[in-house]
């Protein structure tokens, strides 16, 4: 290295100093005209190591299902209680085109949507999925095919 004082050149790696503000890299002779500078390593940014994130279990959002004439229940339920369509969305907090979309089957209910009007209506659209039990196959034959496990549609 070449020191940037005297511009000798010299082994090694220098010593770091100060002088009126600048920092310079000197040949061991020089370093005592300047203040040294301790050099630290960076240190290495921890970060934290993530959190695992458990999925929660099945909700009971994925236990229901929306019944198939909802627009007809929420209509005549709107209707019976004497609200305009404009009515029902202030008081479940929606727009108004959302209960026209759904009144008009254009759109079906989120399950919180459905929640909702099932409060402010008093009505039931969200049925309970009931479990659909798989039937057990004849393990007995050890040549098992697909055609064992699914059924083919004909056309």
């Amino acid at each position: 290295m070449i020191c940037e004082i005297c511009g000798k050149e010299f082994g090694g790696r220098g010593t770091e100093i100060i002088i009126d503000g600048a920092q310079l890299t000197v040949c061991p002779n020089c370093a005592k005209f300047g203040t040294r500078v301790e050099i630290h390593k960076e240190e290495r940014k921890l970060y934290p190591k993530k959190k695992k994130v458990k999925m929660p279990a099945k909700s009971d959002k994925e236990k229901f299902i929306i019944v198939p004439d909802y627009s007809k229940i929420i209509k005549n339920a709107r209707e019976n209680r004497k609200l305009s369509q404009k009515d029902l969305a202030f008081k479940i907090n929606e727009k108004e085109s959302v209960i026209h979309r759904l009144e008009t089957e254009s759109m079906p209910p989120s399950y919180t949507l459905a929640k909702k009007l099932e409060k402010a209506l008093e009505i039931r659209i969200i049925d309970k999925i009931s479990e659909v039990e798989i039937p057990k196959l004849d393990t007995d034959s050890k040549n098992l095919t697909i055609g064992d496990i699914i059924k083919i549609k004909k056309k």
